[in-house]
């Protein structure tokens, strides 16, 4: 939350949504959340999580993110975002989505990782290009492990 800075206005993308947690918990600082998920599944629940949170503000989509799915944004006329935040699986983003990103040109994108490696590589492709990365973090959710997950915070270069 404190990377992203949400304001009331804000049209925000959670890709890799999963159930939910993420579009659910930010839904109340922005004006609208669009979710996008792979496993069917997983978007029913995060539904459902809609439904016993009371959220009225956020979007659920069936997307296959190692496919474009900015056909998925003209079909249902969803408007461009300000922010993206988006927790990939350890493999990182398809060159697909990272196209994707690039060609929205969100103000500010958060991502947040379990592979610092293909965090760093999905990074690099960003910076590239139309971004800066401007903060990074690594969170010890797993103590006595050697996994962690990393939020890195990008803004679009002026």
């Amino acid at each position: 939350m404190e990377y992203a800075e949400i304001k009331e206005n804000d049209i925000v993308y959670d890709l890799y949504a999963g159930a939910g947690t993420i579009s659910i918990y930010m839904s109340d600082k922005a004006k609208h959340v669009y979710a996008f998920e792979s496993v069917e599944p997983a978007v029913r629940d995060a539904q459902k999580n809609n439904e016993l949170n009371s959220v009225k503000n956020v979007s659920y989509f069936l997307a296959d993110l190692n496919k474009s799915f900015l056909p998925i944004l003209s079909h249902f006329k969803i408007p461009k975002p300000n922010i993206i935040i988006l927790d990939p699986p350890r493999s990182g983003m398809n060159p697909k989505t990272v196209k994707d990103l690039l060609s929205l040109k969100p103000e500010k994108i958060v991502y947040v990782s379990c592979n610092p490696a293909t965090q760093a590589r999905d990074i690099q492709l960003l910076c590239e290009n139309e971004y800066e990365l401007i903060k990074i973090k690594p969170v010890d959710m797993f103590p006595h492990t050697f996994h962690i997950e990393n939020v890195a915070s990008l803004r679009l270069k002026k």
